[in-house]
Order: C-alpha cells, then structure tokens, then sequence
C-alpha cells in the first residue's frame, strides 16, 4: 500500500495506512516529538519502548525530514 505524497500536512498521508499502523504512529510521534508523559487523570505514553522513537527523532533532525517521514524511512 502506498501512502499519499501530495500533501503538506504528514498526518494525512496516513489516512491510507492500516489501522493499527495509524493507531501505532501516533503513540510514536508523540514521544519522538514530545518525549514520554506520566498522567495518572489521562492515557500515558511510557509503555512504549523507547528505540523507535528515538531514532525517529535522531532520523528527523540529522536529515532534516519531517518526523512522520523519519518514520517511514526507518520502519520495516
């Protein structure tokens, strides 16, 4: 399946994904892009291995890429 490329918005390029691939990236961008939060009152992301995002974030600001294109380059 290929994701849509003629938007500027990265968000909308994953309407087209599976599910699950969405559901994942989102817990993913959000630590890449914000790191991890603990609120007992809300959803918390810390249980969420931290590689991925990690290298997400490396990704991103070394070539100088959106993360959600960091994301597509490093996910298998």
């Amino acid at each position: 399946m290929a994701l849509p490329t003629t938007t500027s918005n990265p968000w909308i390029e994953a309407t087209n994904a599976p599910p699950l691939a969405r559901w994942d990236s989102v817990w993913y961008r959000e630590i890449a892009a914000d790191g991890y939060r603990y609120d007992p009152v809300t959803t918390e992301n810390v249980g969420w291995y931290p590689l991925y995002p990690l290298l997400v974030r490396v990704v991103a600001s070394s070539l100088h890429v959106p993360l959600f294109t960091a994301m597509l380059k490093i996910a298998p």
